[in-house]
Order: structure tokens, then C-alpha cells, then sequence
């Protein structure tokens, strides 16, 4: 009984509009989960390039090049492929227990990205 007294007479005393506690502070993994964001961004507009790249190069348009498109197109595939695992790896990095593995497998979807753009950097471009 005298505690729901000491905390109704605490209560009386507080101001409606102040409060005692301190301004919030951002989660711990706020930096992390701005990375993940950014990686699943930009990995899901390099899968869509992909995706039209395959379509520009499809082995339809002529008989004569058509092994040379196709490989192309191949080369478009696998690549969607490694951009799906960048977007795995970063959502699945926010799931993992200790911020240690977080940031590892994070930085495992990062690498992969940078290979992948880096490869499709190299393809040609047919628009």
C-alpha cells in the first residue's frame, strides 16, 4: 500500500508536459540495417538490368550470332543468380543472433556485390 502511495504522490508531482526521461537514442544495429538497405536497393535495380540485358540479348534475333547471344544471355542468368544471393545474404544478416555474424555475413553479401557489378561492368550493353 505505501508503494501505490510513493507512486500516485510521483505521479502528482510530474508537469503533464515534462517528462524525466532522456531523448532516445537510434538503435545499436541502426548503421547496420542503413547498410542492408542500401545493398538489398541497389542490388534489386542491378537484378532488373540483368534481367534486361537477357531479354536484349536473346538468341532469337539472329541465327548467326545466336551461340554468341546465348552466352551472353548465360552470362546475364548467373549473374542474377549471385545478385539474388547479395539480396539473401543482407536480409538474412538482420536475423542472426550476435552483431559479429551480423556484419560478417553482411560484409559477404557486400563482396559479392562488388564482384558482381563489377563483372556486369564488363558486359556489353545492347539498348
Amino acid at each position: 500500500m505505501v508503494a501505490t502511495e510513493e507512486a500516485s504522490d510521483k505521479a502528482a508531482q510530474e508537469e503533464p508536459g515534462e517528462s524525466n526521461e532522456e531523448p532516445t537514442q537510434r538503435p545499436p544495429g541502426h548503421l547496420r540495417e542503413t547498410v542492408v538497405l542500401v545493398v538489398l536497393s541497389i542490388t534489386a535495380v542491378l537484378t532488373a538490368w540483368c534481367g534486361f540485358e537477357l531479354s536484349q540479348w536473346s538468341a532469337d534475333r539472329r541465327f548467326a550470332d545466336a551461340l554468341l547471344f546465348n552466352q551472353r544471355g548465360d552470362n546475364y542468368t548467373i549473374l542474377t543468380v549471385i545478385f539474388a544471393l547479395v539480396l539473401f545474404f543482407a536480409a538474412a544478416s538482420s536475423r542472426l543472433g550476435s552483431p559479429r555474424t551480423q556484419w560478417i555475413l553482411l560484409g559477404v553479401a557486400i563482396t559479392f556485390l562488388i564482384i558482381a557489378t563489377v563483372v556486369l561492368a564488363t558486359f556489353p550493353i545492347n539498348v
